[in-house]
């Protein structure tokens, strides 16, 4: 996977030099898994960063750009989490390597299913919380058991879970129970909690010291100040230091900025080291390139797609396919991609992306108005009765293009479009809550991209009750077949049924794909290689600086 990922980075590359000129599954265990810490075979180096040009002696501080949202320290989606803060402050029980879409552990011995129902972990017996507490299989059941507590919205990702056989086996190992078989529960990322200091907090989860929370990582945070920073420092006692090797970055100051353009000029002047960069930032990089030396920007293909999605649960005349098939004629899709991608548009052919194994092209919805209107008058729609639709936006400039040219595509076929801009903390409890003339429809990607390439991370919600209401799909075919490619272990079995649901969706046009998502992804060469990029990176703000942060992850 690493290697197919470096050669698309590689591609995007030499198109974006050729554009200068012109114009301008995770393993199920451990023997299969990686060990934090533990290196790959990336590209070269395209720069003269990732080399530790510091001693061990010396004080090392780096910031990284965040934008659309800071996030905190609690897993859910009002307020989601800080994916980098997390990463550096608690151990991920499990996550996946970006470069080559393995899943790995710093803090389980071992994990594997015992069964189709039955998975287990065992906890490695000398991991110690950062208050000096010996972590034991009770924290890590509690890891997983606290999110139906707190209400986080990771209890709909976490499937079809027999709580109450789900216990503790020994001091280290615990067992957890399924109704159905679930292959995709180790995929997904959830923090070691220790739970004694996490029962002990006077207001619960509602307490303010889940701001600089007690963790097993190799960071603890030191400030948190809202949409401003994260700081977060290395702990001289982090338990697994004769394991990772020496920490070589002492200080990461995870900075928020609320404008993105503003980020990437920081960016340019060498405030930060690392960054997401506006596709209109991208496009003006691609075309003049850099202003100053010291820095690059690449595509980096995280593995997923953004799609438009019928809200069906918020807009239930979507289940009229004349209705979703006028949308599908009715606007021009590579048109809409560009305009609001430029340089990062890649089109996508299918819900899953090409690098996915399970892709297959299913067709190709050719623009044609005249047969939308039909299709629209058929439904009972027309000059006296349009068709008004709306939806609610992120402030990022991609999404008001993608709605302003939604918005003028669809008058030019009877169809009204409304939508409001709102920040991401606020969009966020909209999409959960939804309601007709809010979220009748809405563009949708996994923010977290897919280092598999697996189609239960690229639309995991689908036949979710609870969660956000957009993407959920009543379909009764549609929800046979992603049960099917879920709740089956066999890769014999689900695997034709990944590239069935493929070609299901684009004839009863229920996802319409837009866009493989590659993320403009910035960085300062002086201080770090593409390498790193790639090793330690799987989207816009999933930063995995807590790895990032050893010695061994910088060339010496």
């Amino acid at each position: 996977m690493k290697k197919l990922r470096s050669i698309l980075c590689i591609l995007l590359v030499a198109v974006m030099l050729i554009s200068t000129v012109g114009c301008g599954s995770g393993t199920t265990s451990p023997t299969n898994g990686v060990s934090e810490g533990e290196g790959g075979d990336a590209p070269g180096n395209s720069g003269t960063g990732g080399k530790a040009t510091a001693s061990l002696d010396d004080y090392v501080s780096y910031t990284v750009g965040l934008s659309s949202w800071m996030g905190r320290f609690i897993q859910g989606l009002s307020p989601i989490e800080c994916v980098p803060a997390c990463d550096a402050v608690y151990d991920a029980i499990l996550k996946p390597d970006p470069g080559t879409g393995k899943m790995m552990s710093a803090c389980l011995e071992e994990w594997y299913y015992e069964d189709d129902l039955t998975f287990i972990m065992k906890l490695k017996d000398n991991v110690y919380f950062s208050n000096g507490m010996h972590a034991t299989a009770e924290d890590l059941l509690y890891s997983y058991t606290s999110i139906v507590d707190r209400g986080s919205s990771q209890i709909t990702r976490i499937g079809p879970v027999d709580w109450e056989e789900c216990k503790v086996l020994d001091e280290y190992t615990i067992q957890m129970k399924f109704t159905q078989p679930y292959r995709v529960f180790e995929t997904m990322i959830m923090y070691l909690l220790c739970k004694e200091w996490s029962l002990s907090l006077a207001d619960g989860w509602e307490d303010m010291a889940w701001y600089t929370p007690v963790g097993s990582g190799p960071y603890e945070c030191v400030e948190y100040k809202s949409d401003d920073k994260i700081v977060l420092k290395a702990r001289d006692d982090y338990w697994n230091i004769e394991e990772t090797g020496p920490i070589y970055v002492d200080e990461w100051v995870l900075k928020y900025f609320s404008e993105p353009t503003t980020m990437y000029m920081e960016l340019e002047v060498g405030n930060i080291i690392m960054c997401y960069v506006p596709e209109s930032d991208y496009s003006r990089y691609v075309t003049n390139g850099s202003s100053e030396e010291g820095y690059a920007c690449f595509l980096d293909v995280n593995g997923s797609t953004l799609y438009w999605c019928f809200s069906f649960t918020d807009f239930p005349e979507w289940e009229d396919k004349r209705l979703r098939e006028a949308i599908a004629l009715g606007i021009n899709w590579e048109e809409l991609g560009f305009l609001a991608y430029r340089d990062a548009y890649i089109p996508a052919e299918s819900i899953l992306p090409q690098s996915s194994p399970y892709f297959i092209n299913p067709g190709k919805y050719e623009y044609n108005p005249d047969r939308a209107r039909e299709l629209l008058a058929e439904a009972g729609y027309g000059p006296d009765n349009p068709l008004q639709i709306a939806s609610s936006i992120s402030e990022e400039q991609q999404y008001r293009s993608l709605m302003e040219n939604t918005q003028h595509q669809l008058a030019q076929i009877g169809i009204e479009v409304k939508y409001e801009i709102r920040d991401g903390a606020t969009n966020l409890a909209v999409w959960r809550t939804g309601g007709r003339g809010v979220t009748d429809f809405q563009f949708h990607y996994a923010a977290a991209g897919s280092p598999t390439r697996d189609a239960f991370d690229i639309m995991p919600g689908s036949l979710r009750e609870t969660g956000t209401t957009y993407y959920r799909v009543p379909d009764p075919g549609f929800r046979e077949l992603w049960a099917g490619m879920v709740y089956e272990t066999d890769p014999e079995v689900y695997g034709p049924k990944i590239k069935e649901l493929q070609q299901y969706n684009f004839d009863e046009i229920i996802y319409i794909p837009i866009t493989e998502y590659a993320v403009p992804c910035g960085y300062n060469t002086d201080v770090l290689s593409i390498d790193q990029i790639l090793n330690y990176t799987y989207g816009r703000n999933y930063y995995q600086v807590g790895r990032l942060g050893f010695l061994s992850a910088w060339e010496q």
